[in-house]
């Protein structure tokens, strides 16, 4: 069976079709197809019902929507704070955001597939007054006193805990909108004046400062995340440089147009201020405020249970019985940060439980197993290569023996045998998600031991894994201004955090985004700092509001493209149907009125008058009602939630998305099984015509063949006859010239 175009001028399969309908409607029907089907008209009946269908989806707004290829808008502001004399033009800065990126478009990170969602965005650029600006420069003065001076760099790392305050009042402040302070996102751009700091203006810009967050660690930047909804860029910080050291990105001094404190003009030899500021954010549009999915996730089980277990080789110390030290694991730590991200009530349950290596055989063989030693040449400053070897542990690997291996570490934890075999299942209608965190305590095994690609935890929809060693300064592949970074391997409560926020909710790292340009996962340190767990810049165990947010909208985001999809699959089937039954195999535009608008179809006037004789109580008649209308509450219900996820009413539209999977898979078994149904009609219908001797689309199409070779004839004996004189003359000199020839050849011979 191939498609038909409508454009197309003729169909033989659809001549067939019309040809032997229309020999049935007129000819002695059979006892067998009498006791099949009640009436000849039927099968046009069925073909003319489901063109209606067609024409009235089609008309429809919502559906008519989603016959289309466009995602789904759902609007989204952003909100920029100039604070302080930054010499920023405003508006300029807010035409350069609305026309650079006006929408984004959300991508499935594991997947690298588009989804069916984007944010249509607005901006809303303003200047604070004096007052604002003054006021922070006094709070930030205070902070920078109570924060030390680095001996090694000279930076100030400022704690940003005292300053949250501050920001948090200027996002309920500064908008000019109605809207709750949950309803948007702010940037706050400042530039505090150097000499009001307290910081003396000698032109020295390793004097400067920049934002900490965490157990004080010497390393910050002039861009961090809060912990509410918004971030702050501060351009009188100083110039940091930092990013991978395997040349994939890095934040540079040039990134940001700096505020040199002996000229009052911010410094820039790139590109005007407000361009570099444009292009920084619309990338915190696509790393933060509107982040990808990392994995697509559709989940709404109303209880989570984390099992935390514990594997370990050694004796050294317990994570769990001894509390308050820096390689204690803080459930209540966990549970509170965790406790944010779950959606409309659901329940949270952390239960606990440790296993020594030495105790447990096949757990260490998994462990054993899933260790891997690389090596690499490297040059030395003699100029000579030399052999460096570097073990991992491989996750994949200890992921698929720790599921094998589910029983015995389950073992006494759950309370119901069969919740334990639920882990690594998919999800349980009525029952509970479990997502095991296996903390992998290793001493004793090498140096500066991690996971594949420098990690120290990793996590997917089904379980995390977290390393833990005795190693306080584990060599990473980043570098922080001019120094190698190192990462505390004996801390693992941020690692787990980390790792359940993204199983809970598919939430993609903030230095992560998929790039539709280069079709691949692309980084972006500029948002490495702040008040959330990600990645091995940041030091903080808290989670900003902004992560939380995004965890309930990746839920909602994955049922609308998952019913998007399917929907469109749906009107697909049914226009593929139409194309291949309904189209007039003659080509004719006629016109069909229905539904109390006009439409333009393939479909024959004498098709369109046997539908109107068509049976009124049939149950096909409701099974097309029916479609329309599930379609068209669908279409509507997704709407209403794209405006509820607009206004940040994310409880609301969580609570209208539930059913959404479910019942697009019933409308899709349901269509699917009735356009079969229909087809399987149509061919008993040939299948009895033919079985009682009665004409068959092959017999007709032998007659129209021979109909055609016949036309084709007298078509040409109708030219040819004027000419028929002009042909006997040309006969008669063809004669001529042939006995002329002949004369010749004999002369020759005598």
């Amino acid at each position: 069976r191939r498609t038909v175009p409508p454009s197309e001028a003729f169909s033989y399969r659809s001549l067939c079709i019309h040809v032997s309908v229309t020999l049935l409607a007129f000819s002695r029907r059979p006892k067998s197809f009498q006791a099949k089907m009640q009436s000849p008209l039927l099968v046009l009946w069925i073909l003319a019902s489901f063109f209606c269908l067609q024409a009235a989806l089609a008309q429809d707004t919502d559906i008519k929507w989603l016959q289309s290829s466009n995602p789904l808008d759902i609007p989204l502001e952003i909100h920029v704070s100039i604070v302080g004399k930054a010499n920023i033009r405003a508006e300029d800065l807010q035409i350069l955001l609305a026309s650079h990126l006006p929408t984004y478009r959300v991508s499935d990170i594991e997947s690298h597939q588009m989804s069916q969602v984007q944010f249509a965005l607005t901006y809303q650029v303003d200047q604070t007054n004096q007052d604002k600006a003054l006021d922070y420069e006094r709070q930030l003065a205070a902070a920078i006193q109570q924060s030390e001076r680095s001996a090694s760099d000279g930076l100030v790392y400022v704690n940003t805990d005292p300053l949250v305050a501050f920001f948090g009042r200027m996002h309920v402040e500064t908008t000019r909108s109605a809207k709750r302070e949950d309803q948007f996102y702010s940037v706050f751009i400042v530039a505090p004046d150097h000499g009001r700091l307290g910081l003396a203006a000698k032109g020295e810009r390793d004097r400067g400062y920049v934002y900490s967050t965490g157990h004080g660690r010497r390393a910050g930047s002039g861009i961090w995340i809060g912990p509410g909804r918004w971030i702050v860029v501060d351009l009188s910080a100083a110039p940091v440089e930092y990013g991978s050291a395997e040349g994939q990105s890095a934040f540079t001094s040039s990134s940001l147009p700096y505020y040199d404190p002996l000229h009052p003009d911010l410094q820039t030899t790139l590109a005007p201020a407000e361009t570099q500021l444009a292009v920084l954010i619309t990338n915190a549009v696509k790393n933060v405020f509107a982040s990808d999915v990392k994995f697509h996730l559709i989940r709404d089980e109303s209880r989570i249970i984390v099992p935390i277990i514990l594997l370990r080789n050694h004796d050294m110390f317990d994570p769990f019985k001894e509390p308050g030290h820096e390689y204690s694991i803080d459930v209540d730590l966990i549970k509170q940060e965790i406790s944010p991200m779950l959606l409309p009530s659901q329940r949270l349950d952390i239960v606990t439980a440790s296993h020594s290596l030495h105790e447990h055989k096949p757990i260490s063989m998994a462990v054993f197993k899933a260790l891997k030693t690389v090596s690499n040449f490297v040059k030395g400053e003699n100029g000579l290569y030399s052999v460096v070897k570097s073990t991992h542990v491989d996750s994949s690997i200890l992921e698929y023996e720790f599921k094998r291996a589910g029983d015995v570490l389950f073992s006494g934890l759950l309370k119901d045998k069969a919740e334990s075999k639920a882990n690594y299942g998919g999800p349980r209608p009525g029952g509970p998600r479990i997502i095991p965190v296996y903390v992998v305590s290793l001493v004793g095994i090498q140096d500066g031991l991690t996971l594949e690609g420098s990690a120290l935890y990793r996590a997917s929809e089904n379980v995390v894994i977290a390393l833990q060693t005795n190693d306080t300064q584990v060599n990473v592949p980043y570098f922080y201004k001019h120094r190698p970074l190192t990462a505390n391997g004996v801390r693992i409560n941020r690692h787990i955090i980390a790792g359940l926020v993204q199983s809970l909710g598919a939430v993609s790292d903030p230095t992560t985004h998929f790039s539709v340009v280069h079709q691949a996962v692309r980084t972006d340190f500029s948002f490495a700092f702040g008040y959330h767990p990600f990645g091995h810049f940041s030091a903080s165990e808290q989670v900003s509001k902004i992560f939380a947010d995004a965890v309930i909208r990746n839920h909602i985001i994955s049922r609308v493209d998952f019913t998007v999809n399917t929907l469109r699959g749906v009107l697909s089937d049914v226009n593929t149907f139409a194309k291949d039954y309904m189209y007039n195999p003659l080509g004719e535009s006629v016109k069909y009125v229905g539904e109390a608008k006009e439409v333009e179809s393939g479909l024959s006037s004498w098709t369109d008058q046997l539908f109107a004789k068509a049976p009124s109580k049939s149950k096909l008649k409701e099974t097309l009602a029916r479609l329309k209308e599930e379609t068209k509450k669908m279409a509507s219900q997704i709407q209403i939630v794209s405006h509820l996820l607009a206004e940040h009413e994310f409880d609301k539209a969580y609570e209208i998305s539930k059913g959404f999977k479910q019942a697009c898979l019933n409308l899709k078994e349901y269509v699917r099984s009735q356009l079969a149904a229909v087809e399987m009609d149509l061919v008993c219908c040939y299948l009895d015509v033919d079985s009682e001797g009665r004409p068959t689309s092959s017999w007709v199409s032998t007659a129209l063949v021979l109909g055609g070779f016949a036309s084709l004839v007298l078509v040409v004996v109708w030219i040819l006859l004027p000419r028929l004189d002009s042909i006997q003359d040309w006969i008669q000199k063809l004669k001529e010239k042939t006995a002329e020839g002949k004369a010749r050849s004999n002369t020759s011979i005598l």
